[in-house]
């Protein structure tokens, strides 16, 4: 079955539970009294159980598509620090067909910390990019700044400048 049809099923089951409850849909004028103002209350219990079990489901259909997204396949590919990079990395503007290999990278190179600088050659940020990259340009511990950065050197030469490629 398909993830984003689950609130959809979810949603119907519980309306054809509350259809099935008992409860007047409108009462006469004889049960205007106590009985009338019970089953009002219990139909009003009965939807905000339904509105919470509804607004569950939709949490876990949100949850269920980000794992299976690629910040889920990064994270549970590369761990927690790679992973919460993935969301970046599509808008910086990365393709799809290449995120596997960036991630791969990212891992390697930095291990998903931004603020990661080699003291000896001066690369620094999540690709670990060499200053004469980014140097006046802008800052390279900046995540998007260095994905940004990585998409344009990557487009210039593949995937040559990363020695762990």
């Amino acid at each position: 079955m398909h993830h984003a049809a689950r609130p959809l099923i979810v949603a119907f089951v519980v309306a054809a539970l509350l259809s099935l409850t008992g409860a007047p849909a409108r009462a006469s004028t004889r049960d205007r009294g106590t009985g009338y103002q019970q089953a009002l209350a219990y139909r009003a219990a009965l939807r905000a159980d339904a509105l919470r079990h509804a607004r569950a489901a939709a949490a876990r259909a949100r949850q269920e598509r980000y794992e299976s997204g690629w910040a889920g396949r990064w994270t549970r590919a590369y761990g927690v620090n790679v992973g919460r990079w993935a969301d970046d990395a599509i808008h910086a503007g990365w393709p799809d067909s290449q995120l596997w290999t960036l991630g791969r990278i990212i891992r390697l190179e930095s291990g998903g910390v931004a603020t990661a600088r080699n003291s000896y050659s001066g690369c620094s940020g999540l690709l670990q990019l060499a200053p004469g990259w980014w140097r006046g340009i802008g800052d390279p511990f900046d995540p998007a700044f260095n994905l940004r950065r990585g998409l344009y050197l990557w487009r210039a030469s593949g995937w040559r400048p990363w020695v762990t490629y």
